[in-house]
């Protein structure tokens, strides 16, 4: 699943995935192998934190009816206006709370200059790892207490 951009239309991500990988994405998106969801779609027009959980459960459960060992999904945070941050934060700490024994893989794409500050600590705390581009260097942090309430995969 990748929940595309804020500002990314479901042709936009379409057409940047075929850039890569060419004919073959339409195939995997026939297949339910490949979702792209339209940012909005996804959170809606307001985050409903439960709802959320709920549609990410449906999502795994068909994700490993259908044979798949785990449900990755790649994620953005809103625009740095939204008024979505402080709901965004809630389930960013709730999800891996519900998902954190379970065979779920979540790339969350925060670009700094587009987050306020809050969003540092709760990315840091939220998440097993974080990778920051620093300059031309890349750095790796770990969070051992919610890397250890994770499945490894």
């Amino acid at each position: 699943l990748w929940i595309l951009p804020p500002n990314y239309s479901f042709a936009r991500g379409k057409e940047a995935l075929e850039t890569q990988w060419g004919s073959s994405v339409e195939a995997h998106l026939r297949r339910r192998r490949l979702i792209l969801m339209p940012w909005d779609r996804w959170y809606g027009l307001e985050v409903s934190i439960q709802e959320l959980l709920k549609r990410a459960r449906q999502l795994l459960d068909e994700t490993l009816s259908a044979g798949f060992q785990s449900l990755k999904i790649l994620t953005h945070s809103p625009h740095r206006s939204s008024s979505y941050w402080k709901d965004f934060f809630l389930y960013e700490e709730a999800f891996p709370k519900r998902f954190g024994r379970r065979p779920v893989v979540s790339l969350c794409a925060y670009s700094l200059i587009d987050c306020p500050a809050q969003a540092v600590s709760s990315v840091a705390l939220n998440h097993s790892f974080c990778l920051i581009h620093r300059g031309s260097e890349w750095e790796w942090l770990e969070n051992k207490p919610v890397k250890s309430s994770s499945l490894t995969l």
